[in-house]
C-alpha cells in the first residue's frame, strides 16, 4: 500500500512537469469517452428493449388508415368506432391503445413553446414503463371521459415553469387547458422512430390538427411469452378479416407486419452493419490517438532516460520502471475517462441546442442513465489504451543498457 500511494505521488509530480503532454492525453481521454458513450448509448437505445419502450418487440404499431387494395388505392381505415370489435378479432393481444401525434403549441404562462403532443387512451401507460418523477399517468376511464388532465416530460416543464413542482400546474393547447398531473424523466429520441412527444394528453380530446387525418395509431401489445410469428400471424388475420367483412381485399403479407423495434431498426440501420460499424469506430478510436501519444511518449521518455537509468542503477527492475510509468498515463487518462462520462450529457445537449434546433442544453438524444456495461467497457478500453500509449514505448526504453546511457548512448 505504501508503494503504491508513493508511485501515485511521483507520478503526480511527474505530470505537472510534463503540462503539455498531460493535457494532449487528457483531451483525448475526455473526447474519446464521450465519443464512446454517445455510440454506445445509442446503440443501445436503438438496439434494445429499454425503458420506456420495454415491450417494443412484442409491440405492433400502425396507421389505422394506411392500408390499401390490390389496386393500390387507399381504402376506409379502421375508425375509432370500430376499434373494439377490430380488438376482439385478437386471439393473443395483451393491450391496445389508440394514439394520435399532432404538432401544437403550448401556452404556459408567458411562454410559448411549440413541440409535439400524443393523444393516447390509458393503456399507453400500462404498454411502456416510463419513469415517473412526480405524479401518475392518466387511466382509462379519464381518457374516455376527455378529462382535461396531461403529462409532460420533465425537460419540457422545466422550459415552462423553471425548477419547480409540476403537478397541478396549467397548461393550454388548442385553446383548451390542461393540468398536468404527471411528469415523466426525459427519454431518447432515438427511442422511437417517430416524432418525439413531449406531452401526453387524453385521445377523447384530439381535434386530429394540423394533420387533418381524423385516424388513430393502433398500438397492439401481445402476451409475453408468444412466439413473434404466432402474433404476427394473428394480427394479419384479423386484419385480412376485418376488411374482408367490408369485401375488401387489402394488399397486405405477413412480412409487412413489424414490431416497433422492427420498425425503429428500418430507420436507424439493421443491427449486423452497426456493430460492424461501431467495431471499426472503436479500432479506430483506440489506434489513431495511441500513435500519436506514442510519439510524444517515446520523446518525454527519452528526456528522462538518465533519470530511469539511475533507478535501474539503484536496484528498481524494469517492471518497476514501467509500473512507474504506466501509473502516470493511467491517472491522466483515468481522469479524462471521468470527466468524459460527467459531460457527456451537456456537451450532447449544447450540440443539440446548437445545431438540432434544441431547446436548452438537456440532451434528448440520450436521456437516461448510462448503462453500467457502457462505462464498464469505457474503463477497459481506457486500460487498454493506456496500456498500449505507454506501456510499449516504455517497456522498449528499459532495454537500454544501464553502463551505456550513464555514459550517454548506446543499446543492448
Amino acid at each position: 500500500m505504501v508503494r503504491i500511494w508513493s508511485d501515485i505521488g511521483h507520478a503526480f509530480r511527474s505530470i505537472c512537469r510534463n503540462k503539455l503532454l498531460s493535457a494532449f492525453t487528457l483531451t483525448v481521454a475526455i473526447v474519446s469517452a464521450i465519443f464512446l458513450n454517445v455510440v454506445l448509448q445509442l446503440t443501445d437505445i436503438v438496439y434494445g428493449n429499454n425503458p420506456p419502450f420495454i415491450n417494443a418487440d412484442r409491440t405492433v404499431s400502425f396507421l389505422s388508415s394506411d392500408f390499401m387494395d390490390k389496386e393500390g388505392r387507399y381504402v376506409e381505415g379502421i375508425k375509432a368506432r370500430y376499434i373494439r370489435g377490430f380488438k376482439k378479432k385478437l386471439s393473443l393481444a395483451e393491450n391496445l391503445c389508440v394514439s394520435n401525434s399532432e404538432s401544437v403549441m403550448i401556452l404556459a404562462g408567458d411562454n410559448v413553446i411549440p413541440t409535439q403532443a400524443n393523444f393516447v387512451s390509458g393503456q399507453y401507460w400500462n404498454m411502456n414503463a416510463f419513469d415517473f418523477v412526480e405524479g401518475r399517468g392518466f387511466t382509462e376511464d379519464e381518457a374516455s371521459d376527455a378529462a382535461k388532465v396531461s403529462v409532460i416530460t420533465e425537460g419540457l416543464a422545466r422550459r415552462c415553469f423553471g425548477k419547480s413542482s409540476y403537478t397541478g400546474r396549467k397548461i393550454e393547447i388548442q385553446g383548451i387547458e390542461y393540468e398536468i398531473i404527471g411528469v415523466v424523466a426525459d427519454y431518447s429520441s432515438f427511442a422511437i422512430s417517430g416524432e418525439r412527444p413531449d406531452v401526453w394528453l387524453t385521445n377523447a380530446n384530439t381535434k386530429f390538427l394540423p394533420s387533418g387525418d381524423p385516424y388513430y395509431t393502433i398500438d397492439i401489445q401481445f402476451r409475453e411469452g408468444v412466439p413473434k410469428a404466432e402474433f404476427k400471424q394473428d394480427l394479419y388475420t384479423a386484419l385480412k378479416g376485418f376488411y374482408r367483412d367490408r369485401n375488401i381485399d387489402i394488399d397486405l403479407e405477413l412480412e409487412d407486419i413489424k414490431t416497433v423495434k422492427e420498425s425503429r431498426m428500418a430507420v436507424f440501420g439493421d443491427g449486423g452493419g452497426v456493430f460492424i460499424g461501431l467495431g471499426v469506430i472503436i479500432l479506430l478510436l483506440l489506434l489513431i490517438p495511441v500513435v500519436n501519444i506514442v510519439s510524444l511518449n517515446e520523446s518525454g521518455i527519452q528526456g528522462r532516460i538518465s533519470e530511469l537509468a539511475v533507478r535501474r542503477a539503484v536496484g528498481a527492475t524494469r517492471f518497476d520502471i514501467v509500473r512507474l510509468i504506466m501509473t502516470e498515463n493511467l491517472l491522466v487518462v483515468m481522469t479524462g475517462v471521468i470527466i468524459g462520462l460527467a459531460i457527456t450529457h451537456p456537451v450532447v445537449g449544447v450540440v443539440e441546442k446548437l445545431f438540432f434546433g434544441g431547446g436548452g442544453a438537456d440532451a434528448t438524444i440520450l436521456a437516461g442513465p448510462v448503462p453500467m456495461i457502457n462505462i464498464l467497457f469505457i474503463f477497459i478500453y481506457a486500460i487498454l489504451f493506456s496500456t498500449l500509449s505507454t506501456g510499449i514505448p516504455v517497456w522498449l526504453s528499459t532495454r537500454e543498457c544501464i553502463a551505456s546511457v550513464m555514459k550517454g548512448g548506446g543499446h543492448d
